[in-house]
């Protein structure tokens, strides 16, 4: 009878211990998920931080682009381009000094953001964070698959789409892609001096965390509508072209 007692036991204290390892593992495989989902969530939000900064950047010159009726005071360039198949557009933009907001992101001082004249030529790149652009460097410690850089030059000038000075706005962006909308469709392409001023431009921009990790990624898009200066050919109003078509028709009538 004691025997049998023993041997029952032994047998509770077997399946205790198996439930307790059982219990041990569970919960921490539900902490080790919980850790990784909570640095993934993490990054994601980093990576989203540099997206919408780069994709705002842009756009917030490219909401005060110079309109005039003249095309030789306005410039909007978009060439395609990409990088290890990804987006690398370029964008050149003139634009009005009251966009020149800096971002603490760049680490740069009010001279570095300012430019010379009361209207400036700005543009927008995406390259390594080792690669020379205008003699400039990446000054950024984490720097990422890549860098935007943003250059400022007064105009006008004879080279619009070179000099001035150039630095980095925000690292571990992965691409960068700009189109026109002309009324009909997007774009990969645009020349203002062709094609005039688009309706609208849209700003697409992908970003890693730190370390690039591309399993760790956001995107962000702005698109800015661009008001277009009224055709120099249409000077009357609607109702004065109705008046105006009133009167044609009359003298017709009364020629007859």
């Amino acid at each position: 009878m004691n025997r049998s007692r023993r041997a029952l036991t032994l047998m509770e204290l077997i399946v205790a211990v198996v439930v307790v390892s059982l219990i041990t593992a569970a919960t921490t495989a539900a902490i080790s998920r919980s850790l990784q989902a909570a640095e993934a969530s993490d990054l994601r939000e980093r990576a989203l931080a540099r997206a919408d900064l780069a994709a705002s950047r842009v756009a917030l010159d490219l909401a005060s682009t110079v309109r005039d009726g003249d095309l030789y005071f306005v410039k909007l360039f978009i060439r395609s381009g990409r990088v290890g198949g990804a987006a690398a557009d370029e964008l050149v933009v003139f634009a009005m000094p009251s966009s020149q907001a800096r971002f603490e992101a760049t680490g740069l001082g009010a001279s570095d953001a300012q430019s010379e004249g009361a209207e400036y030529e700005v543009g927008y790149r995406l390259a390594g964070a080792d690669e020379a652009i205008g003699g400039s460097r990446s000054r950024l410690r984490d720097a990422g698959p890549g860098v935007l850089w943003r250059r400022l030059d007064p105009v006008p000038d004879e080279a619009w789409d070179g000099g001035g000075v150039v630095f980095p706005v925000v690292e571990g962006l992965v691409s960068l892609s700009i189109e026109a909308f002309d009324g009909s469709e997007w774009r990969e392409t645009w020349d203002s001096d062709r094609d005039g001023l688009p309706h609208a431009v849209r700003i697409t921009t992908v970003a890693s965390a730190e370390g690039g990790r591309r399993d760790a990624t956001a995107t962000a898009r702005r698109i800015v509508a661009i008001d277009r200066v009224p055709t120099p050919f249409v000077t009357l109003a609607p109702q004065d072209r109705v008046e105006q078509a009133n009167e044609a028709a009359q003298q017709q009538g009364g020629g007859r």
